[in-house]
C-alpha cells in the first residue's frame, strides 16, 4: 500500500498568527508536487506521469499541514516501489540544489520550481517541512538559513542563458491541440516527449496537412510525431514556436508487431530447441 508524505507550510508571523498568504501558499504547494512530478517523468519507462498525487489529510491546526499520498493513474497497477524512488530522489535533488550541486532527475525546469521553495521561505514564508518518515527516509526542512543558502550557490545551477536564437533541427512529442491562429493559419500545440513542454508549431505552406488528414480521435488520444523546421528559442530551453517544414507520423502501438508475430509455432518442425540445433549442425 502506498504511504503518504506530510508537508507543514509555516508562514511569516504577522500579528502573532501564523498565517501564509493563500498565494504564498499555493505557490509552495505546487513547486513541490511539479517536483514529485518531474521526477516521476524521468524515472518512468513509459515517458509518462505513473503516479497522481492526491490530498488524504488536511491540518486545521497552524501551522498548516498537508497530507500527500500517491495513487497510481492506471487501475490495479502497484506503484509501492516506484513511488519509493520518486519520494527519495525529489528529497534529495531540493538537498542538492541548497548546496549548488546539479541533482539527478532534474532539468532546468525543475531545478527553477526547487528555486522557487528556497525563494518562497526568504519573503513570505517561514519555514516549509517534507516528512517523508513513512519511507524511511530523512525529510527536509527548509527555512530562512536554507534559502540564504541555496542564494550562494544559485548563480552555480542556473547560469544565464537567455538570449534569443533559432536552428534547424526537430522535436519529437504529443498532440495536445490543434487550432487556427488570428491569420487563419493551422496550428498544433505540441507537449514535448522530453521534458512536457507545450510548443506552438506553425506553417504557412501546408507542412502540416499530414495531421490534418487523420481522424480526430487519432490526434486528441495524443499522436505520437517528430516536427521538423526551423525552431526558435527564447532561451536555451525555452522553445517559442517552430516554422515546420515536415512531420513524421509514428504509428499507433495497436499497428506495431508484438512478441506473436515474430514468433513461428512450427520453426522447429516439432523439434525442440537442442535436437533443432544439432541438426543444424550436422548439415553444416
Amino acid at each position: 500500500m502506498t504511504k503518504p508524505i506530510k508537508i507543514t507550510i509555516r508562514g511569516v508571523s504577522h500579528q502573532d498568527v501564523d498565517a501564509p498568504s493563500v498565494d504564498d501558499l499555493l505557490s509552495q504547494m505546487q513547486n513541490i508536487v511539479a517536483l514529485l512530478h518531474g521526477v516521476d517523468n524521468a524515472l518512468n519507462t513509459k515517458e509518462q506521469r505513473a503516479i497522481v498525487w492526491r490530498i488524504t489529510d488536511m491540518s486545521k491546526n497552524s501551522p498548516l499541514m498537508v497530507e500527500l499520498t500517491p495513487y497510481s493513474k492506471d487501475y490495479g497497477v502497484n506503484i509501492d516501489g516506484h513511488a519509493r524512488k520518486v519520494v527519495r530522489s525529489a528529497i534529495k535533488g531540493i538537498g542538492s540544489v541548497k548546496t549548488g550541486t546539479p541533482p539527478d532527475f532534474f532539468n532546468d525546469a525543475l531545478i527553477k520550481k526547487a528555486k522557487g521553495l528556497y525563494k518562497n521561505v526568504t519573503n513570505g514564508l517561514a519555514q516549509t517541512r517534507i516528512d517523508c518518515s513513512a519511507y524511511d527516509t530523512q525529510g527536509i526542512e527548509i527555512d530562512r538559513e536554507a534559502g540564504q543558502e541555496f542564494t550562494r550557490h544559485e548563480a552555480t545551477l542556473l547560469p544565464d542563458h537567455s538570449f534569443a536564437y533559432r536552428e534547424l533541427g526537430s522535436l519529437e512529442g504529443y498532440i495536445a491541440k490543434v487550432e487556427l491562429d488570428g491569420f487563419k493559419r493551422p496550428i498544433v500545440w505540441l507537449r514535448s516527449r522530453l521534458d512536457g513542454q507545450m510548443v506552438k508549431c506553425v506553417s504557412e505552406l501546408g507542412n502540416l496537412d499530414r495531421i490534418g488528414h487523420l481522424e480526430v480521435k487519432d490526434v486528441i488520444s495524443g499522436l505520437r510525431v517528430r516536427i521538423l523546421g526551423m525552431i526558435y528559442y527564447k532561451s536555451h530551453d525555452q522553445i517559442t514556436k517552430i516554422e515546420v517544414e515536415d512531420v513524421d507520423v509514428f504509428a499507433a502501438d495497436s499497428e506495431l508487431p508484438d512478441v506473436s508475430d515474430a514468433i513461428s509455432p512450427g520453426f522447429t518442425g516439432g523439434l525442440d530447441a537442442v535436437a533443432y540445433l544439432e541438426t543444424l549442425r550436422e548439415h553444416e
